[in-house]
């Protein structure tokens, strides 16, 4: 019994190492077009063509930063009860031209063919187009990964009565049919060779899977077998034009009104960065660095609203929230924003006496629409 013990942990650590591998590939990625964009803006001199550019390019591999760390917190449940989605009626076919620009140069690069069929009417969807081209690019990489050089891509969408199809095939290697009920499990396709240029974490097709069954829908793999190329198929419903809600807008819910904001974080970096974006959204703000002077702050400034951090020095998140319930009732409204997430801390934040309980980071249009959405009692 010895020796399968043994193989048994030198398997497990060959997969340690492989994931830890790609999990470095994965995150060090989106790192360098953000050092290059920060060194490239400070060069600008202020040309607002090339500041916007670049500020475009970060904005997007930060998005894909952030998904990233959500899905590996989540890798031990990823499903639709794990997931975050910022949902509206959107057209699906702009997501799809979005996730083809940006793999555009990948695809050439592997000397691949692709060709794209979308319809001729809009198909509207009630969906998070991020979490959407985060899942189609993944299956536009497993495309270019598993084909070898000079291949062929099609993507097409077909609409029908309630559903709109998203199919994917490729001249690839192939799935063989004992891999086609596992392939959307986590990790089953950690990839493990560094010829093929992309170590993945065996969390795309899993992701994929979440996404779209989060959205209604189902996905499939088809294939014929090792070297018969294979086939993905999106299937999401479609939303009916007349009965489709307006898309969310977050500038509408604010309507202009100012608030008196109190930031609370023991990060500087957070703190000066929150505090400009709540000014330049046209609120009135004052910075606290922990719970203690956070009561002292609220004191004096009597603010509408408090975005708390959790962990704080001298006194933590929750018995600051407890005693500013105290002290003002229903008239602050007290939001918890941390990187603590779950239902534990979701409870907990709940009987200190949250009203909101959100996950660093935020963005701005989130930050946008939690301020226009208070209304002081």
């Amino acid at each position: 019994m010895r020796r399968p013990a043994e193989a048994v942990v030198l398997e497990a650590e060959r997969f340690k190492t492989d994931l830890l591998a790609a999990l470095g590939h994965e995150l060090r990625n989106p790192l360098t077009p953000l050092f290059a964009g920060v060194a490239l803006i400070r060069e600008a001199n202020g040309d607002r063509e090339t500041i916007e550019q670049h500020c475009t390019l970060m904005e997007r591999q930060l998005r894909q930063l952030s998904c990233l760390v959500d899905d590996l917190l989540n890798a031990h449940g990823l499903d639709a009860r794990t997931l975050r989605l910022q949902r509206s009626r959107i057209p699906l076919a702009p997501v799809v031209r979005t996730a083809i620009e940006e793999h555009r140069a990948l695809i050439a690069r592997s000397g691949h063919a692709l060709s794209a069929t979308l319809p001729a009417t809009p198909t509207f969807i009630d969906g998070d187009p991020l979490r959407l081209g985060q899942a189609i690019g993944h299956l536009l990489r497993n495309a270019v990964k598993y084909t070898p050089h000079g291949g062929r891509i099609e993507l097409s969408v077909e609409r029908g009565a309630d559903l709109a199809c998203l199919s994917l095939r490729d001249t690839g290697i192939g799935i063989p049919a004992d891999r086609l009920e596992t392939i959307f499990e986590t990790f089953d396709g950690l990839d493990r060779s560094l010829e093929s240029g992309d170590r993945g974490l065996g969390l795309g097709l899993a992701l994929v899977k979440a996404v779209v069954e989060l959205h209604g829908g189902t996905v499939q793999a088809v294939s014929d077998g090792p070297g018969r190329g294979s086939e993905f198929r999106m299937l999401l419903p479609l939303v009916r034009e007349e009965t489709a809600a307006a898309p969310r807008r977050a500038s509408a819910a604010l309507g202009g009104t100012k608030r008196r904001v109190l930031l609370v974080d023991d990060n500087p970096d957070v703190a000066r960065s929150l505090s400009r974006l709540i000014r330049i959204l046209g609120h009135d703000i004052r910075v606290a660095y922990d719970g203690s002077e956070a009561l002292r702050v609220a004191d004096q400034f009597r603010p509408e609203v408090v975005v708390m951090d959790i962990g704080l020095p001298r006194l933590n998140g929750y018995d600051a929230a407890r005693a500013l319930r105290a002290r003002y009732g229903r008239a602050v409204t007290l939001v918890a924003l941390t990187g603590f997430e779950g239902d534990m801390h979701l409870g907990r934040s709940r009987e200190a006496g949250f009203d909101r309980h959100l996950t660093k980071p935020i963005e701005a249009y989130e930050l946008e629409a939690l301020l226009g959405r208070v209304v002081p009692e």
